[in-house]
């Protein structure tokens, strides 16, 4: 390849890092510069299936090697590491100050969910990239999702969700601590974890009770994911009025 972009075996036509990027990385730009070219490279060859060798569309190639070198940009000034490259730690941090609005637009305008959903797409291929490159041990599964109503999974929830069912589930049938109760108060929870599990009350030990902690917690958990699925589907019925 040669600096004008241009591959002289299969004629693929590629970007540059940019010069941003280029100048934080400094000593560094040629290494960061030949793997962004190699990644680039991999998406126009089997970016769309690995396996089958099935490429990217230039334009969605184009696009995602745009979005990772500006999280890369956002990720050398926001993160102390030695760390030359993303690395999946600081992806999910990346996700988060996208959840959170931290990381904005030239004119301190917000993301919409749409573009938050296309920066995830586009770390997440670049670190599919590195995985079947070798350099991870394990393919990188983000811990937050971003849902712009077109692309939606019925078992996932958004991150605008995520903070409400973990706050309502840690504190829903909360059991105190086996061995800081009294004898008195351990025989009433002993009866209600015996019912919460349908078995004999002079059975119940501590392993019992937390057991009754996790099936207080799952229980929960489904319930708030029926009630935000019923809410969405409001919301939908509102848009169309």
């Amino acid at each position: 390849m040669n600096r004008t972009g241009q591959n002289t075996d299969d004629s693929i036509e590629f970007l540059e890092i940019s010069d941003q990027l280029s100048e934080q990385v400094s000593d560094d730009a040629d290494r960061v510069e030949r793997e962004y070219q190699e990644f680039y490279q991999w998406m126009r060859e089997r970016g769309n299936d690995h396996i089958k060798e099935n490429g990217l569309s230039k334009s969605n190639t184009d696009n995602y090697f745009r979005r990772v070198d500006q999280l890369h940009r956002v990720a050398l000034g926001s993160f102390d590491s030695d760390e030359v490259m993303l690395t999946p730690d600081q992806a999910d941090e990346l996700m988060l100050m996208l959840a959170r609005d931290e990381i904005t637009k030239q004119n301190g305008g917000t993301y919409a969910k749409t573009s938050k959903r296309k920066f995830l797409d586009a770390v997440k291929k670049y670190l599919e990239w590195r995985y079947y490159e070798g350099e991870l041990e394990f393919e990188w599964t983000p811990r937050i999702k971003f849902s712009d109503g077109s692309h939606t999974q019925a078992a996932e929830f958004t991150y605008e969700e995520i903070g409400r069912l973990l706050e309502e589930a840690e504190s829903h049938g909360k059991l105190p601590s086996y061995y800081e109760t009294s004898a008195e108060e351990r025989e009433r929870i002993n009866g209600l974890v015996a019912q919460r599990l349908g078995k004999p009350k002079e059975t119940i030990n501590r392993d019992d009770w937390r057991r009754a902690d996790q099936s207080a917690t799952i229980a929960c958990l489904g319930r708030i994911r029926l009630r935000s699925h019923a809410e969405r589907g409001d919301e939908s019925q509102s848009q169309l009025v």
